[in-house]
């Protein structure tokens, strides 16, 4: 077997550092994408994005759109794995990672009531941004870890030190959640642990109007309280945080979410006559799944093909379409085209 192309990606962020290659193949008359991942200097886990040979033009097709899917992550060549090195997403790059709970089922999060090492907050359904503050003003970063647009009134150049201030939260269109607080004036905050850093960034945004501390629920009753509350008004779900962990940007352990409602990000992949669109995820070879139709609300722009969508579901018919999808909204904090890898939260139920 011949290889054709190939290239090795890095990204480090904080203690992770990653490997991740991707190479075609010339083998049975064909071509054949690979694909190899892990953590640098360990053994890596191999798969294929071509179950069968494909022509050259196919390979280099899903090639190209596997390189790019993970240099949009911040993936680099640079050995060094710092985010976006030689992209022009470089310049954008601030250097921060924000805090993605690993999900869990309803009965995991059941046993976590109980325990008094864990703390729980309300899971807003927002984006997730964490806020820069400085001399030069608020500046946005979005779950890339790149800057980003924020809404021209939100100043909050009243808790500006000569020295940055890192808040994390969610970005919920006309206000601002926020759940923790990573660094003060130039005061690395982040080993701390939660209800320290709770207790500072209530006193920090005390008197800014657009930004809202979310309660935290530390014993059971609490907890309890706030996960019947929020099922009962209709919210997303409940994040449940390791007391002693510090903040950490990436995914992790410490940090964990439940939701009430199953909920992915699609592809629209056509917009069809009263106000409805087609969703679509890419299997492992590349090929496009239809996943069936959602029906836009009219206070939401009708978005185009091509765009990232936001859709909440009950479960997916096996091999079909979402059962009442409800959508949500554009995706603009995220690149690349999803995945049905990232789906493994839908539930799989014979059509009738």
């Amino acid at each position: 077997m011949t290889n054709v192309k190939s290239i090795t990606l890095y990204c480090t962020e904080g203690s992770s550092d990653k490997e991740y290659q991707a190479s075609i193949i010339e083998a049975d008359g064909g071509y054949v994408v690979n694909f190899a991942y892990g953590r640098r200097g360990s053994a890596l886990k191999t798969g294929t994005k071509t179950n069968s040979p494909v022509t050259i033009e196919k390979a280099e097709k899903v090639y190209d759109s596997l390189v790019k899917s993970k240099t949009a992550k911040g993936y680099t060549e640079a050995e060094s794995g710092a985010r976006y090195v030689g992209t022009d997403l470089e310049e954008r790059d601030s250097g921060l990672s924000p805090m993605l709970p690993s999900p869990i089922s309803p009965a995991e999060l059941e046993a976590l009531i109980a325990d008094n090492g864990w703390a729980f907050q309300e899971k807003h359904d927002g984006e997730n941004r964490i806020l820069v503050i400085d001399t030069e003003g608020t500046k946005g970063v979005n779950r890339r870890g790149l800057f980003c647009s924020m809404r021209a009134e939100w100043d909050a150049s009243d808790i500006a030190g000569a020295k940055r201030t890192v808040i994390a939260g969610e970005d919920m269109g006309d206000h601002f959640v926020a759940f923790d607080v990573a660094e003060i004036d130039g005061n690395d905050v982040s080993s701390y642990d939660l209800t320290a850093r709770q207790n500072l960034l209530a006193k920090l945004v005390d008197g800014i109007d657009w930004i809202k501390v979310t309660p935290t629920a530390t014993d059971k009753s609490a907890k309890r309280d706030m996960l019947s509350r929020i099922e009962a008004e209709g919210g997303e779900g409940i994040v449940a945080k390791r007391l002693s962990a510090p903040f950490e940007g990436g995914r992790s352990l410490d940090h964990l979410k439940m939701k009430f409602q199953e909920s992915a990000t699609f592809e629209v992949i056509r917009v069809n006559d009263q106000r409805s669109v087609g969703l679509g995820l890419y299997g492992e070879n590349g090929s496009l799944e239809d996943l069936g139709n959602v029906t836009i609300p009219a206070n939401h722009d009708i978005p185009t093909a091509g765009d990232l969508v936001e859709v909440e579901y009950m479960m997916r018919y096996e091999g079909g379409a979402l059962m009442q999808p409800k959508y949500k909204g554009l995706r603009t904090d995220i690149d690349g085209k999803p995945s049905v890898e990232q789906i493994t939260r839908i539930k799989l139920k014979q059509a009738a």
